[in-house]
């Protein structure tokens, strides 16, 4: 990992547990409200940045349009989450189960992966997804089954500084550089 990554790790793991700071002094509504603007512009800035990538390296590799169509996967997810997520928390609620779980069983099978090759990182993988799918599980009872609005916005916020740590402890790390002679 180059030094330029890690600080941008470091400066992203800080703004996540900053916004984690900011949606726990909010009221209920203005939280959500600004959970669903994080939502939509996580969600249209990774589109973009798929798509800008595919112009600019990605169609000259194999395998590149998959860059492409997550793109524009991304894009049309945070469009309809930007028409959703204002009219209701039950969307938010929604998006954030449906990305967590695939994130979550992401890891998880990245993490088995890893272990089957002999990975050193694999143990890792394994437990950020376990966290991701434990924070759809807590959002499931909390919000969609007990509709407590609070201990969804302190999951979610809880999930932030736990991915501000995570970022920390990637920007830390050693990583092992192949040098091909």
């Amino acid at each position: 990992m180059t030094l330029s990554t890690r600080i941008k790790n470091i400066a992203i793991g800080i703004v996540l547990i900053a916004v984690a700071a900011i949606i726990l002094t909010l009221d209920e509504d203005v939280a959500l409200n600004f959970i669903g603007l994080i939502l939509v512009a996580t969600l249209m800035i990774l589109g973009i940045g798929r798509i800008i990538f595919y112009f600019r390296m990605s169609r000259h590799m194999v395998g590149g349009m998959r860059h492409l169509f997550n793109g524009i996967i991304y894009l049309d997810l945070g469009v309809f989450a930007l028409s959703s997520a204002i009219a209701s928390w039950v969307y938010i609620a929604v998006y954030l189960i449906g990305i967590h779980l695939y994130i979550g069983i992401i890891d998880i099978m990245r993490g088995i992966e890893a272990m089957k090759v002999g990975g050193a990182l694999w143990k890792r993988k394994i437990i950020n997804g376990a966290v991701n799918i434990l924070q759809v599980i807590l959002v499931a009872v909390s919000g969609v089954i007990l509709r407590d609005m609070r201990m969804m916005i302190l999951i979610y916020a809880l999930g932030l500084v736990y991915n501000g740590l995570v970022r920390f402890d990637k920007a830390i790390t050693k990583t092992a550089i192949v040098y091909i002679p």
